[in-house]
């Protein structure tokens, strides 16, 4: 089976499409960017936001290696433990990697337990 790279660019474009719509993410301060692979959608989304910081935590040494422009941290997200401080970011993004979670639910509370209370 051969990636199709047209269709990620289109969910991309359409991603930071919604992105820049959205009135309610002009206050974009501190974002992170769960399962970042190589960052490079992270710091697409860092420009669109006009973020002052974007963080990218991943497993694969590799494409964290490639990382540009954001600051990254290996981490295995699936011990269920996000390694950051409660209320500490105003976006967290998990953007095509949520599905390779075994317990979703860990991570969406532990998502929600490292946003700020006015975050997204």
């Amino acid at each position: 089976m051969s990636c199709n790279l047209e269709y990620i660019d289109e969910r991309t474009k359409t991603l930071l499409n919604l992105i820049k719509r959205s009135s309610s993410l002009r206050d974009i301060n501190r974002f992170l960017d769960l399962g970042c692979g190589n960052g490079r959608l992270t710091s697409r989304v860092k420009s669109v936001l006009n973020a002052d910081e974007a963080l990218g935590v991943d497993v694969v040494t590799d494409a964290l290696k490639q990382a540009q422009g954001i600051m990254t941290t290996k981490a295995d997200l699936s011990s269920g433990k996000i390694p950051f401080i409660d209320n500490s970011f105003d976006l967290v993004l998990l953007s095509e990697s949520i599905e390779h979670f075994y317990n979703t639910d860990c991570i969406l509370q532990e998502s929600h337990r490292i946003l700020k209370p006015s975050g997204y």
